[in-house]
This record gives C-alpha cells, structure tokens and sequence, in this order.
C-alpha cells in the first residue's frame, strides 16, 4: 500500500528514525469562495497516543495513521523526499486524488 522513495528511507536513515506518522489535515481557505483544503501531513516519529493509529511496516520504516482513514488496498502510495530552500521533509504523493479514499 506504502511506498517510500530511497532518498526518503536514507534521509530517514541519517536522522535516526525508524516511524513516521500520517495525519489528515484540513485548511480553509477565503479566497473567492470558502473552501477547504485537505492534505495528508507526514510527520517523523510515532503518535503520542497509539490507540487510534493502525501501523504497516514498510522496509523496517513503521507508518502509523488514524484508523478513521480508509486507504484502498489495491492502489499504492508513494511517500517521498521534499526540499524546499534547502529544508527536507516527507511528503505523501495521491492520497486526495483519489475518491476511493474515505475519511471517518
């Protein structure tokens, strides 16, 4: 279901960290009309609270996300490195283009 990029796995590998945390985000925006945005945040490290999470291991790399989303598993997703001005982060690539996706 989970695909992560090489350079993700060896910026991931350079920090030290072995889990990365998936969360829903929403954002409204007022331009024009009122809309909201979603997006899928990756973050490094694992949830505070792992009760509501559903882990998969992905290459040795744990990926914790709400047990609210529901990921089809026949379509993968491929979490990969960002850099912006020089600053790295993960990014998760296909998750709202898709309907199949459903969010509790």
């Amino acid at each position: 279901m989970f695909i992560i990029s090489p350079d993700a796995k060896d910026w991931l590998a350079k920090k030290g960290c072995s889990a990365i945390v998936l969360e829903r985000q929403v954002i409204q925006t007022h331009a024009c009309s009122c809309t909201n945005m979603n997006y899928m945040k990756v973050q490094t490290g694992e949830p505070s609270e792992k009760a509501n999470y559903r882990i998969e291991n992905v290459d040795g790399i744990a990926v914790y996300y709400s047990d609210k989303i529901k990921f089809p598993q026949n379509r993968n997703f491929r979490i990969e490195l960002s850099s912006v001005l020089g600053l790295k982060s993960l990014k998760i690539e296909g998750v709202f283009q898709s309907e199949e996706i459903k969010l509790g």
